[in-house]
């Protein structure tokens, strides 16, 4: 893919609450309500639902302890939540952060499919660790922004 064409693509902006629909919040949560940073902020401190961690592990196409390792939520954590329905903020947070990488992952690379099979395979930025296995700190995930980004614009990685 040209320079050209990836930054336009990257250019494009999705529609407000683009990334919170893919998660599947209740519409009444978005619908009028997620148009700005504030209101994702407002989303993910009321907490996200817990089908939203499943349709990330869906999407990344990777195994249930995988995507706990990757969010930092264990297996007796996650039943509780299942029985409330909701994840805690801070768990919100990590997941959100996940799924927007995993959104511009897709924009970069082209498909959903192509995303998830690279965040899956070794990087030698990552000294030879998937982004996967960066993204369970924020450091790591600002490293994958970045690489992300580079291959966007065309930059050596």
């Amino acid at each position: 893919m040209a320079v050209a064409t990836r930054r336009k693509k990257l250019a494009k902006t999705n529609p407000p609450g683009h990334f919170i629909a893919t998660l599947e919040i209740e519409p009444v949560e978005m619908v009028g309500k997620v148009e700005s940073a504030a209101d994702v902020i407002g989303v993910v401190k009321k907490g996200l639902k817990v089908e939203s961690l499943d349709r990330l592990q869906s999407e990344l196409d990777i195994s249930s302890a995988q995507l706990r390792e990757t969010v930092k939520i264990s297996a007796s954590t996650l039943r509780r939540r299942r029985a409330s329905g909701r994840l805690n903020p801070e768990e919100s947070e990590r997941v959100y952060r996940l799924g927007k990488l995993f959104l511009l992952a897709s924009k970069v690379l082209g498909t959903d499919e192509l995303a998830s099979q690279w965040f899956k395979s070794s990087k030698k930025a990552f000294g030879g660790a998937t982004p996967l296995e960066y993204a369970d700190t924020e450091i790591g995930k600002q490293e994958i922004e970045k690489l992300l980004y580079r291959i966007a614009y065309g930059v050596f990685a």
